[in-house]
């Protein structure tokens, strides 16, 4: 008498994310990737109302409705450029429940980064090859809540992927307050000073290239006034892509 067949296991129904736009090959203008050739997959939602978001058609949940594709993670595959390297932003990509994309990601070939807020720590995020974390300072209105979801969130990053070089911490920096606060976040969810430490100087939206370049230079001279901000050995940059092409969507 043969065996019972074994039940096939239900294949999971394919999860539909809230898709702003694809875009790519386009340099990427911020953190550790700074000026390699890569593509963006940006999703709406986000967990934050920051004062000076540059990008609130991903974040607010009426434009978000009015802006985005509900694509799955083979719809979105199809769409990636012909890069290498796949950067998911927002928004906040955290937000989703990511292992079909992941999955997707490695079966094209795709090395995918991602940048969050660090508020919400989901286990696909531990396959990313570059997790960028980008708590929010006092300018932005929304830094309480960093101070809380920051240590929790970096608990979950060591416990999970460690402090190799597949981290790092990155803080938009307007005023002095905001380095002051970056510097103390820092000692906080990085002690040992292991993580990469970058500081991106703060863009309003609309900046012309002048206003860009004095934001960046009052960035320069705050971190250079200050031995204790020179010790903590950031990288300080603009947004590069708002120097190559403005404030121009898709690029």
């Amino acid at each position: 008498k043969p065996p019972p067949a074994t039940p096939r296991s239900a294949v999971p129904e394919p999860r539909r994310f809230n898709v702003i736009e694809t875009f790519g090959p386009t340099m990427q203008g911020e953190g550790p990737h700074a000026g390699r050739v890569v593509g963006f997959v940006r999703f709406g939602g986000c967990d934050f109302r920051c004062s000076w978001c540059d990008s609130m058609y991903a974040v607010d949940p009426a434009q978000v409705r009015a802006n985005s594709e509900k694509l799955t993670a083979a719809e979105i595959v199809d769409r990636l450029p012909p890069c290498n390297v796949v950067v998911l932003s927002g928004g906040n990509p955290a937000l989703i429940e990511g292992d079909q994309l992941a999955d997707a990601l490695a079966d094209a070939g795709k090395e995918f980064h991602v940048e969050t807020q660090g508020t919400v720590w989901r286990p696909w995020l531990s396959r990313a090859a570059q997790l960028v974390v980008s708590p929010k300072p006092p300018s932005s209105g929304e830094h309480r809540k960093s101070e809380v979801a920051a240590p929790r969130f970096f608990e979950q990053v060591n416990r999970t992927m460690g402090w190799l070089g597949d981290t790092a911490l990155k803080i938009v920096v307007a005023d002095l307050a905001d380095l002051e606060w970056a510097l103390l976040l820092r000692d906080e969810v990085d002690p040992d000073r292991v993580m990469d430490f970058y500081l991106s100087a703060l863009t309003p939206p609309d900046a012309t290239l002048e206003q860009l370049a004095a934001s960046y230079r009052s960035l320069c001279d705050l971190v250079l006034d200050s031995a204790i901000a020179v010790a903590h050995d950031p990288v300080v940059l603009p947004q590069l892509h708002v120097v190559a092409w403005g404030h121009e969507r898709g690029v």
